[in-house]
C-alpha cells in the first residue's frame, strides 16, 4: 500500500478503541477516496510529517495527528476544487457578479494583473485597521495578531492563529506551547492554554505522549478522548447523526458514489440528486426544488450570484472570541430561516445513531470538516 492509503486507513478505521466503537461497515472504496483526499490536500513536506503516523506512536512527529486533522479539514486541495470557487470564473464580468462562498455574500474579486478570479480571506488585509473593518465580509470575522512580527490578520476564533508569535516554532501546537505564549493565549476570550496542546478553544482536551511542549498532542473538543476520531469516522461513513449533514454529504456525490472532485456541477444537478438517489437522506430536510437549490447554493455546492445570496452577518472582527457552534437542530433552524419555502420545516433527526455533533457556526453546513469526508464513495 502507498503512504496515502495507510493514512486513509488510520482515518477511516481509527485506532483500536475507536475502531471498536464503529458500528457502520467501512467500505474499502471509501478508504481509497479518503486517500485521494489526503493526497490532494497535503504538500510533499506535510506528507513526510504524516508518514510518521505509520510508525509506533512513540515515533510520531509531534505535529502529525493535528496536521492530519488540519489537512482533512481544508475546503480545497492542491489539485482539486471542493466548493464552488471564485477561481472557477474566467471573466471579470462573471467573477464580480458571483458570490464569494468564503464571505457573507460579497462578490468574488477580479485580479486584472493575473487575469483571474479570487476569493477573499483575512490574509488579504495587511494592516490592523483594514483587518478589523473586514470590508470583504469574511464569514468567520478577522483578528489582528500583533504578537507576530509586523502583525498578521488571521481568522477570528482560531486560538492558535490568534496567539502565535511568541514561540520559536510557527507550526502546529508547538507554535503556542511555550511558556511565553501562555499570557497571550489567556488574554483571549474563549481560549485556554496548556503546555500540552498550547492555545486551544475553551473546552478542548489535549493528550500528549510525553511531558515536553514538543510531545505529540492530540486534541479534541467536547472532552472525549476519541471525539475527533469518532467525528471523522462518522463523516467517513456518511452517518453523522445529523440529517442535514448526511444530506449534504450525499449531494456531493454522483449516482455511482463518486465525489465531484474535479468537476463543477450545476444547481439543477444537485436538485435532481436530492429527489433521486439522495432522497432517503434529504427528503426530511429539503421539500421542493427551490429549497434544494437554496441549500446547494448556501453550502457552496453550486454557484450563486450576489443578488441570490443569503448569509448571516459575520461576527465583529478584532473582538477576541472563539467560533460559536451550532447543534444539529440549530443548523436546521438556520437553514429554514434562509431557504424554507414549502411550508414544511426541516427535520434533521435520524434513526441510526444517537450521536450529537456541533460545528462552527460561520462555516457552511457542508462545514470544513464535512468536506474532508465528502469524497467518500459507498
Amino acid at each position: 500500500m502507498t503512504i496515502i492509503l495507510h493514512l486513509a486507513l488510520l482515518v477511516a478505521i481509527g485506532a483500536g478503541p475507536v475502531a471498536a466503537k464503529v458500528e457502520v461497515p467501512i467500505n474499502f472504496q471509501s478508504v481509497k477516496q479518503v486517500a485521494k483526499e489526503v493526497e490532494a490536500k497535503a504538500s510533499a513536506e506535510e506528507i513526510e510529517t504524516l508518514r510518521t503516523l505509520l510508525s509506533a506512536r512513540s515515533k510520531w512527529h509531534p505535529n502529525a495527528p493535528q496536521l492530519l486533522h488540519n489537512v482533512l479539514s481544508r475546503t480545497s486541495g492542491m489539485h482539486e476544487r471542493r466548493l464552488e470557487s471564485c477561481s472557477n470564473y474566467k471573466a471579470n464580468a462573471t467573477c464580480t457578479q458571483m458570490a464569494d462562498q468564503s464571505t457573507a455574500c460579497n462578490p468574488c474579486t477580479w485580479s486584472a494583473g493575473m487575469s483571474s478570479c479570487w476569493p477573499s480571506s483575512c490574509s488579504n488585509y495587511d494592516n490592523q485597521t483594514a483587518c478589523c473593518a473586514n470590508a470583504r465580509k469574511v464569514k468567520t470575522g478577522c483578528y489582528w495578531n500583533d504578537v507576530k512580527d509586523d502583525g498578521e490578520c488571521v481568522e477570528l476564533g482560531k486560538c492558535q492563529e490568534m496567539a502565535k508569535g511568541s514561540c520559536s516554532s510557527s507550526f502546529g501546537t508547538e507554535a503556542t506551547s511555550c511558556p511565553e505564549a501562555q499570557s497571550v493565549c489567556e488574554g483571549l476570550s474563549g481560549c485556554q492554554w496548556n503546555s500540552c496542546g498550547g492555545c486551544q478553544e475553551t473546552g478542548t482536551t489535549c493528550q500528549c505522549s510525553g511531558s515536553s511542549a514538543s510531545s505529540s498532542a492530540v486534541c479534541s473538543s467536547g472532552g472525549g478522548s476519541g471525539g475527533g476520531d469518532m467525528g471523522l469516522i462518522a463523516l467517513a461513513t456518511g452517518n453523522t447523526g445529523c440529517g442535514i449533514m448526511d444530506c449534504a454529504l450525499c449531494l456531493k456525490k454522483d449516482e455511482n458514489g463518486n465525489a465531484d472532485m474535479t468537476t463543477t456541477v450545476s444547481c439543477d444537478t444537485i436538485v435532481t440528486r436530492s429527489t433521486s438517489f439522495c432522497s432517503a437522506k434529504c427528503s426530511k430536510v429539503v421539500h421542493n426544488a427551490d429549497e434544494a437549490k437554496c441549500f446547494a447554493q448556501n453550502e457552496g455546492l453550486c454557484g450563486q450570484t450576489v443578488a441570490e445570496c443569503k448569509a448571516d452577518s459575520p461576527p465583529n472582527s478584532c473582538v477576541p472570541t472563539t467560533s460559536s457552534t451550532q447543534t444539529c437542530a440549530e443548523m436546521c433552524t438556520a437553514f429554514d430561516a434562509k431557504c424554507e419555502s414549502s411550508g414544511t420545516k426541516s427535520d434533521c433527526t435520524v434513526d441510526y445513531t444517537s450521536a450529537a455533533w456541533s460545528l462552527p457556526k460561520h462555516s457552511p453546513v457542508f462545514f470544513a470538516s464535512a468536506l474532508a469526508a465528502a469524497s467518500l464513495a459507498f
